[in-house]
Protein backbone atom coordinates (compact mmCIF):
# COMPACT_ATOMS: atom_id res chain seq x y z
CA UNK A 1 0.00 0.00 0.00
CA UNK A 2 2.42 2.41 0.98
CA UNK A 3 4.84 2.47 -2.44
CA UNK A 4 1.39 3.31 -4.17
CA UNK A 5 0.44 5.73 -1.91
CA UNK A 6 3.93 6.72 -2.35
CA UNK A 7 3.80 6.63 -6.58
CA UNK A 8 0.66 8.42 -6.20
CA UNK A 9 1.91 11.45 -4.53
CA UNK A 10 5.59 11.32 -6.66
CA UNK A 11 3.06 11.42 -9.64
CA UNK A 12 0.84 14.34 -7.76
CA UNK A 13 3.90 16.67 -7.58
CA UNK A 14 5.09 16.10 -10.84
CA UNK A 15 1.75 17.33 -12.32
CA UNK A 16 1.87 20.32 -10.16
CA UNK A 17 5.05 20.96 -11.10
CA UNK A 18 4.58 20.65 -14.76
CA UNK A 19 1.06 23.11 -14.00
CA UNK A 20 2.85 25.52 -11.75
CA UNK A 21 0.55 28.12 -11.52
CA UNK A 22 2.34 30.13 -9.23
CA UNK A 23 4.85 30.13 -13.02
CA UNK A 24 6.21 33.60 -13.96
CA UNK A 25 4.65 34.18 -17.08
CA UNK A 26 7.18 35.09 -19.85
CA UNK A 27 7.85 39.07 -20.32
CA UNK A 28 6.05 40.37 -23.18
CA UNK A 29 8.33 42.87 -25.28
CA UNK A 30 5.90 45.44 -27.12
CA UNK A 31 6.85 47.08 -30.15
CA UNK A 32 4.63 49.89 -31.64
CA UNK A 33 4.49 50.95 -35.39
CA UNK A 34 2.70 54.67 -35.44
CA UNK A 35 0.61 55.41 -38.75
CA UNK A 36 1.26 53.12 -41.58
CA UNK A 37 5.28 52.72 -40.78
CA UNK A 38 6.23 49.53 -41.09
CA UNK A 39 9.76 50.06 -40.80
CA UNK A 40 10.84 50.03 -36.72
CA UNK A 41 11.47 53.71 -35.33
CA UNK A 42 15.24 53.52 -33.17
CA UNK A 43 13.04 52.58 -29.90
CA UNK A 44 11.45 50.03 -31.38
CA UNK A 45 14.73 48.62 -32.15
CA UNK A 46 16.39 49.11 -29.21
CA UNK A 47 13.40 46.87 -27.54
CA UNK A 48 14.07 44.13 -30.24
CA UNK A 49 17.59 44.24 -29.54
CA UNK A 50 16.70 43.87 -25.66
CA UNK A 51 14.69 40.38 -26.45
CA UNK A 52 16.79 39.12 -28.73
CA UNK A 53 19.79 39.59 -25.70
CA UNK A 54 17.58 37.71 -23.60
CA UNK A 55 16.64 35.11 -26.72
CA UNK A 56 20.18 34.53 -26.35
CA UNK A 57 20.94 34.04 -23.12
CA UNK A 58 18.15 31.08 -22.86
CA UNK A 59 19.70 28.58 -25.91
CA UNK A 60 16.84 25.84 -25.70
CA UNK A 61 13.91 28.69 -25.20
CA UNK A 62 11.94 29.62 -28.49
CA UNK A 63 10.76 33.28 -29.51
CA UNK A 64 7.20 34.05 -30.16
CA UNK A 65 6.57 36.78 -32.00
CA UNK A 66 2.67 37.79 -32.04
CA UNK A 67 0.64 40.46 -34.42
CA UNK A 68 -2.91 40.96 -35.34
CA UNK A 69 -4.19 38.97 -37.77
CA UNK A 70 -4.15 40.44 -41.42
CA UNK A 71 -8.32 41.14 -40.57
CA UNK A 72 -9.83 44.10 -40.77
CA UNK A 73 -10.58 45.68 -37.08
CA UNK A 74 -11.65 49.26 -35.92
CA UNK A 75 -9.26 51.21 -36.55
CA UNK A 76 -6.85 48.71 -38.10
CA UNK A 77 -5.40 48.32 -41.70
CA UNK A 78 -4.91 44.73 -41.88
CA UNK A 79 -2.04 44.74 -44.86
CA UNK A 80 0.71 46.27 -42.40
CA UNK A 81 0.45 43.04 -39.95
CA UNK A 82 2.75 41.02 -41.95
CA UNK A 83 5.45 43.82 -42.86
CA UNK A 84 5.53 44.55 -39.31
CA UNK A 85 6.07 41.08 -38.23
CA UNK A 86 8.63 40.74 -40.83
CA UNK A 87 10.41 44.05 -39.51
CA UNK A 88 10.46 42.35 -36.19
CA UNK A 89 11.67 38.95 -37.66
CA UNK A 90 14.24 40.52 -39.42
CA UNK A 91 15.68 42.53 -36.51
CA UNK A 92 15.50 39.76 -33.99
CA UNK A 93 17.68 37.46 -36.62
CA UNK A 94 19.94 40.62 -37.36
CA UNK A 95 20.57 40.67 -33.91
CA UNK A 96 21.85 37.02 -33.43
CA UNK A 97 18.48 34.74 -32.71
CA UNK A 98 18.32 31.96 -35.12
CA UNK A 99 15.84 31.73 -37.61
CA UNK A 100 14.90 27.90 -36.29
CA UNK A 101 14.09 29.57 -32.78
CA UNK A 102 10.98 32.13 -33.63
CA UNK A 103 7.41 30.85 -34.04
CA UNK A 104 4.91 33.68 -35.51
CA UNK A 105 1.72 33.13 -34.08
CA UNK A 106 -1.61 35.59 -34.68
CA UNK A 107 -3.71 38.13 -31.88
CA UNK A 108 -6.68 38.05 -32.27
CA UNK A 109 -8.90 40.44 -33.84
CA UNK A 110 -10.34 41.63 -30.73
CA UNK A 111 -6.68 41.76 -29.50
CA UNK A 112 -5.38 44.11 -31.89
CA UNK A 113 -4.13 46.98 -29.88
CA UNK A 114 -4.38 50.23 -31.32
CA UNK A 115 -3.36 53.34 -29.13
CA UNK A 116 -4.86 56.90 -29.34
CA UNK A 117 -2.34 57.54 -31.96
CA UNK A 118 -3.63 54.57 -33.96
CA UNK A 119 -0.16 52.52 -33.53
CA UNK A 120 0.14 48.90 -33.78
CA UNK A 121 1.86 46.42 -32.00
CA UNK A 122 3.93 43.49 -32.25
CA UNK A 123 4.79 41.37 -29.49
CA UNK A 124 7.85 39.23 -28.85
CA UNK A 125 7.98 36.54 -26.04
CA UNK A 126 10.40 34.19 -24.91
CA UNK A 127 9.27 31.21 -24.15
CA UNK A 128 10.60 28.81 -21.18
CA UNK A 129 13.50 26.48 -22.28
CA UNK A 130 12.15 23.56 -24.02
CA UNK A 131 14.66 20.81 -21.38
Amino acid sequence: MRPLILAAFCSLLCSCAALNPWAETPPVYVVFFAGTDTALSADAKAIVDNAALKARLKPKAMVQIAGPKTEIAPGYDPKYAQPRIDAVINELIAAGVAKEKLVQTSLTTDDAKVDKSGAQRVEIRILDDAG
